[in-house]
């Protein structure tokens, strides 16, 4: 009997996983689910390149149309999975179709996380049909609110002042990118956005936004009320897990999955921003939410699927990377540290060239850069191998991190 697998959903991950599963010379049969009507399709350009050029869908795609023939790859393009029957091993769609798995893999990613404060749903900046709507939207508007100071919300307020558009962030936390940087980063981060004329305001907590004539009035829980063209909730995402709860697949901020990645159920995995796995960098379960991740994940699961020795299968241990390009500012991120013992900044923030060190117990644990592609390169490559590193060491006057790593 030929083996099936089935993939549910097509962002970088999924996709991964099909071309792995290939590449490993699976030859069975392989169900790849797409929510949307589009090929699937590179999603980091949404909120820089796509708003601020000429492009097309087509110019968007992670692989050809014929990339899915010549492998054999059943796409299922604007189609979801409905239920999964674990016991029968069946999963049904919203096209009244079933189907057998062997293995299935879950890549459903992150959904927006919804706002209760209008009686109408507010855009948000996910998929392309999203960016596409902001972007014809905005030849008409000057005035833009966006709610919340997430990277995607960041990177849109860079573009949309390109445009010059009149932007304001209303950010309920205390400082921006608060869940996933260290406050060095993001006071240098705000203060870029404030000189290219984001106005950015803190501890402001939508709490109504209604609609009169074509403007909308935001307000917040200190009395104050805005008056804009477009209200955009850049207010962060929560993972897609609805299908994995429905099944009784253990969920816990996501799928949790071993270092396997797989899930309660062993022959239905997790991968992407989805999966809340066990990461040896971060010391602790956790979900990461990158292009890198989802694809080194995508390419373990292959692996895994289609070895033959419980001996062969392969942990999960790669190093957390992430990227972020917000006007003419290269955020780059490796490693995992949330509560660091000290921190070491190098550079010059005024110019937005610098590269930020954390250390945890005296070791070197996490790099950030902005606009220093070559240190958060030889950072990925230091921590990798666990040198060690120690703030003393960087703060030494002649210390370069790319000299470090090759007299090492």
């Amino acid at each position: 009997m030929t083996e099936s697998i089935i993939i549910v959903g097509a962002g970088q991950g999924g996709v991964q996983a099909a071309q792995s599963l290939r590449q490993k010379n699976f030859t069975g049969q392989i169900l790849l689910y797409n929510q949307e009507n589009y090929y699937p399709y590179h999603r980091p350009p949404l909120s820089k390149t796509f708003i601020l050029e000429n492009r097309t869908s087509d110019d968007m795609m992670l692989k050809s149309k014929e990339f899915f023939t010549e492998n054999d790859i059943d796409i299922k393009n604007n189609m979801s999975v409905t239920k999964i029957d674990r016991k029968q091993k069946i999963i049904y769609d919203d096209n009244n179709q079933s189907y057998h798995y062997d293995k299935l893999i879950l890549a459903t990613g992150t959904i927006p996380r919804q706002l209760e404060i209008s009686d109408f749903s507010l855009p948000a900046l996910r998929t392309l049909e999203d960016a596409q709507y902001i972007k014809n939207t905005c030849h008409d508007v000057k005035d833009i609110i966006l709610i919340g100071a997430g990277f995607i919300g960041l990177e849109l307020a860079a573009s949309l002042r390109k445009l010059n558009k009149n932007v304001i962030i209303l950010e309920h936390a205390a400082r921006l990118l608060s869940r996933a940087t260290q406050k060095i980063l993001s006071d240098i981060i705000s203060k870029y956005h404030m000189s290219i004329g984001v106005d950015i305001q803190y501890h402001k907590k939508v709490t109504h936004i209604t609609k009169k004539s074509q403007y909308y009035h935001v307000t917040c829980d200190d009395g104050i009320t805005y008056q804009t063209d477009l209200v955009i909730n850049a207010a962060g995402v929560l993972p897609n897990d609805v299908l994995a709860q429905q099944s009784d697949i253990i969920c816990d901020n996501g799928i949790v999955v071993d270092s396997y990645l797989r899930s309660s159920d062993s022959d239905i995995y997790a991968i992407g921003d989805v999966a809340c796995h066990p990461n040896v960098f971060a010391g602790s379960v956790t979900r990461v939410e990158s292009i890198q991740n989802a694809i080194d994940q995508a390419k373990i699961v292959a692996h895994n699927i289609v070895t033959h020795h419980d001996s062969e299968l392969r942990p999960y241990r790669q190093l957390p990377w992430f990227w972020s390009d917000q006007g003419t500012c290269k955020i780059q991120m490796a490693g995992i540290c949330t509560d660091p013992d000290e921190t070491v900044l190098l550079g010059n923030p005024d110019d937005y060239k610098c590269t930020v060190y954390h250390f945890k117990y005296n070791q070197f644990v996490a790099i950030d850069t902005i606009n220093q592609p070559g240190d958060h390169l030889s950072g990925r490559k230091v921590l990798e191998s666990q040198r060690k590193l120690t703030a003393d060491m960087v703060r030494c006057q002649d210390f370069n991190l790319k000299s470090f790593f090759k007299n090492g």
